[in-house]
């Protein structure tokens, strides 16, 4: 597509380590082919605005952009908690003894359930009814 760039930024030396290295290679080779630009091995340090602050090494690069997508990590984030807080008929779907498996609960339109205006996706959200399987998690489970 012209004038759209989509970056995957990594700290670690490879993607989807949880999965074997045959996968991972095969991941990188798909991205690669689709024009992704992958870049492992690499901290962002700042988000603002308009530009994104990633370190490799040493070296500090900024990056302009128009749309962030962030997913990261193994446990809620803090806006995540304060959300599903804020909104009543979240706490049915989640367990106040496992905080930090804390999710917005979405319907398979990944509209926030109990929210207006607001969609939930990826690490951060669970869909309730006709939830999809992990694909990637089956998938290694019986070839990886």
């Amino acid at each position: 597509m012209p004038y759209v760039t989509v970056s995957l930024f990594q700290s670690a030396q490879s993607i989807l380590t949880q999965f074997s290295s045959i996968l991972q290679q095969r991941a990188l080779q798909n991205f690669k082919a689709s024009g992704v630009d992958v870049r492992t091995g690499v901290r962002v340090t700042e988000v603002t605005r308009d530009e994104i602050t990633i370190m490799d090494k040493d070296k500090i690069e900024k990056i302009p952009y128009g749309i962030c997508v962030w997913s990261t990590g193994n446990a809620a984030r803090p806006l995540t908690k304060d959300i599903v807080n804020a909104i009543p008929k979240q706490a049915r779907y989640n367990n106040p003894n496992r905080p930090t498996a804390t999710k917005l609960a979405v319907d398979p339109y990944l509209r926030v359930i109990g929210a207006r205006d607001m969609i939930g996706l990826g690490d951060c959200s669970t869909m309730v009814g006709n939830r999809l399987p992990a694909t990637a998690q089956v998938y290694y489970s019986n070839y990886g």
